[in-house]
């Protein structure tokens, strides 16, 4: 009915929707009306990719409203897959998106969409080209410096300050945590 009226403003009709979202957010019906005017907008401005971002905090919110959201994280990924996939702001949407969802899974473990959505994810990462590939590998050393780096710092705050490697029980811990698999945490330079 409402898509008949084709003289409505999206930007309000996202608006408006979102607000439903907020009473009823298990609604499919929303999301499909919602998919129907990106598409509309997407087509009038297809370089938009601020609308896919802000989309994906509509579907945060309602998946935070209403336990495994099947329709919310759904519509998440029809908005990942909206995005252009050659672009240097992709590869690092996922990234963020991936560590977005780390967070969220950690507390929702029941959520079972949440961990389809990072299935998703993981399939997109997989199919990167190989240059997308060094991107994602210098986000995940980032990563792993920041981690070791915290974990040295409140194990041993007055060390760390005094020294650029880690220490013996840093060391140890990491070791246990990667399950001896990681050999070069004598590498790993810390961000002193």
């Amino acid at each position: 009915m409402r898509r008949e009226l084709t003289s409505l403003d999206p930007q309000f009709e996202l608006h408006f929707t979102s607000v439903v979202l907020t009473r009823k957010p298990k609604s499919g019906e929303v999301f499909n009306y919602r998919k129907w005017l990106i598409k509309k907008m997407l087509d009038a401005f297809p370089s938009n990719p601020g609308l896919v971002t802000s989309e994906v905090h509509v579907c945060q919110m309602a998946a935070d409203l209403y336990s495994n959201n099947y329709y919310a994280w759904n519509h998440r990924i029809w908005c990942l897959n909206q995005l252009p996939q050659d672009s240097g702001s992709y590869i690092s949407f996922l990234i963020d998106e991936w560590m977005q969802t780390h967070q969220w899974v950690s507390v929702h473990v029941s959520d079972h969409s949440g961990f389809q959505y990072r299935q998703h994810l993981l399939d997109k990462f997989v199919k990167l080209p190989p240059s997308g590939f060094s991107t994602v590998r210098k986000c995940t050393v980032d990563i792993e410096q920041n981690s070791a780096w915290s974990l040295q710092m409140f194990l041993s705050p007055s060390e760390s300050k005094q020294d650029s490697h880690l220490t013996e029980s840093t060391k140890s811990i990491l070791y246990e945590a990667f399950d001896k698999k990681c050999e070069k945490l004598d590498s790993i330079p810390l961000g002193i």
